[in-house]
């Protein structure tokens, strides 16, 4: 069976915000090991941060809806790496 996840159309700015969160900040940081202090999006942190959180969030709660306990769930690159911790605290608090 297969599952296609779509996100919310709520969730398009949130979105975007969280792909200026991955390009900006994560992609220097993890990718090309180059930290500027001075690039804009550092200053408004918080915002892009919550959008990344809240993307995030939104993958955990669906792939907890449509998966058993114990099924290997396997997520590459830094889209979604907050995920796995989100699912852990789903799973404990509700399985």
């Amino acid at each position: 069976e297969k599952n296609i996840f779509i996100l919310k159309p709520n969730y398009i700015s949130d979105y975007n915000d969280c792909l200026t969160y991955i390009n900006n900040i994560l992609n220097p940081v993890f990718v090309e090991c180059n930290i500027d202090i001075n690039n804009n999006y550092f200053f408004n942190y918080d915002k892009y941060f919550n959008s990344y959180k809240e993307i995030n969030d939104e993958f955990a709660n669906k792939i907890n809806t449509i998966t058993k306990l114990n099924d290997i769930i396997f997520l590459n690159d830094i889209y979604l790496m907050l995920v796995p911790n989100r699912l852990l605290t789903i799973n404990i608090n509700t399985k």
